[in-house]
């Protein structure tokens, strides 16, 4: 699937092919997604996202061809297609949305009392411009990046992943007290999974889809060496569910998380400081 992307790069046109109601001068059109952050396979689809002041419409769009689909997704406009056997992703967000966006994450103030200012849609978006690379106006895309404090996002995550972890530890320790074992055992692994994701983001790892991270805990080990934290994931995920041993499973995902926690709430706290 590199293969093609890196044909894109050298042929926009297998793109704007697609897209010839879009305004070329004034849009930032690049491909992002798990293919370009190194998550990627050769079934992966590529995402391509179009970042523009109009707003395409199903009239746009010419869906005679039935594997093209359209459909106004939760926090922006989809487009499908599939050519030569690929399929790919049409992404696209208004410049005003965007730059409110932009903004958002700017201006957060973590010495304040902390709010959420973006949804995980959001979010996402940010994360993808991180690994995205344009296909055309290639000088305006990267003085558009250059205003986005990418720092700010992978603090944001580990706030905002924080407050999630308080939560789950309480839902987790009234059903242990309930002795709903089952409940509290799972409660427990979304604990853990709400801890590393709050880690990782403190290390810049700032993809907020759960399903990569095991590869985000992969990448993180391989670039520092340092395994201990990749092991210790594996361990307590890969634990099933067994009566006689719940209870100390469900104590040592609390007592883990809570140490690694207390490290996270030190960094946040240093941040706050400078």
């Amino acid at each position: 699937m590199l293969e093609k992307v890196e044909e894109i790069f050298k042929h926009p046109e297998i793109i704007l092919q697609h897209i010839p109601w879009v305004d070329i001068e004034n849009s930032m059109i690049y491909i992002g997604g798990s293919v370009m952050e190194g998550f990627g396979n050769a079934t992966s689809d590529i995402d391509v996202f179009v970042i523009s002041s109009d707003d395409p419409t199903s009239e746009d769009i010419n869906l005679s061809n039935e594997e093209q689909r359209f459909f106004e997704g939760m926090y922006s406009l989809v487009h499908n297609i599939i050519h030569e056997g690929i399929r790919y992703d049409f992404t696209y967000w208004n410049s005003d949305k965007v730059n409110h966006i932009k903004n958002s994450i700017n201006n957060i103030d973590l010495n304040t009392d902390f709010q959420m200012v973006l949804n995980k849609g959001e979010i996402d978006f940010l994360h993808r411009l991180k690994y995205a690379k344009s296909i055309i106006n290639h000088a305006e895309f990267s003085e558009f990046l250059k205003t986005i404090n990418f720092d700010n996002l992978r603090y944001y995550i580990a706030v905002t992943e924080s407050q999630a972890f308080a939560g789950t530890l309480e839902d987790l320790q009234g059903a242990f007290i309930s002795k709903d074992y089952g409940t509290a055992f799972f409660r427990a692994k979304r604990l853990v999974e709400i801890t590393f994701t709050a880690l990782l983001a403190l290390h810049g790892e700032t993809n907020p889809n759960v399903k990569w991270l095991y590869r985000k805990l992969q990448r993180l080990s391989e670039t520092t060496g340092d395994f201990n934290y990749f092991s210790k994931f594996m361990e307590l995920q890969n634990s099933n569910f067994d009566p006689a041993t719940v209870k100390i499973y469900i104590r040592e995902c609390v007592k883990y998380c809570q140490e690694i926690n207390i490290g996270i709430q030190e960094q946040l706290k240093t941040k706050q400081e400078v």
